[in-house]
């Protein structure tokens, strides 16, 4: 009996620190690997003065944005004069969606909208692009 007892403890033993040095024990299933997560724009309607545009999280995190100038996430180009910039929340939930919406756009103008400096809720950059679209007249 001692011997299977022996035999039993030096098992478990080993099966516990195996686990404990290869990270099994002690590591969380949230475990977070820096530029995982990216956010994707697309247009969901353009009139010749507004535009509403979709921010889509592709990753696990929630991305905050900042929406208020002069450190704006979102970036329109060629900057409009009195064009107002509004985002549905001040964070994209992790796999979900906000809404853009640009007032005060000029008729048959070229804009381009870029998502800039965003980083996820652990500081590592995001990985966004642009689109670009033209009012109507």
């Amino acid at each position: 009996i001692a011997t299977v007892l022996l035999i039993a403890i030096t098992i478990a033993a080993g099966l516990a620190i195996y686990g404990w040095v290869s990270g099994l024990i002690g590591a969380g299933t949230n475990t977070h690997m820096p530029t995982s997560e990216s956010a994707t724009l697309t247009i969901l309607d353009v009139t010749n003065t507004t535009a509403t545009l979709q921010i889509t999280n592709g990753g696990n995190f929630p991305i905050p944005i900042n929406y208020a100038s002069p450190t704006s996430n979102v970036v329109v180009m060629p900057s409009p004069n009195g064009a107002k910039v509004s985002v549905s929340a001040d964070e994209i939930p992790a796999e979900g969606t906000v809404i853009v919406t640009i007032t005060g756009l000029k008729p048959s103008t070229t804009y381009t909208v870029t998502l800039n400096g965003l980083k996820d809720t652990y500081g590592d950059p995001v990985i966004s692009g642009s689109v670009s679209f033209t009012t109507p007249q």
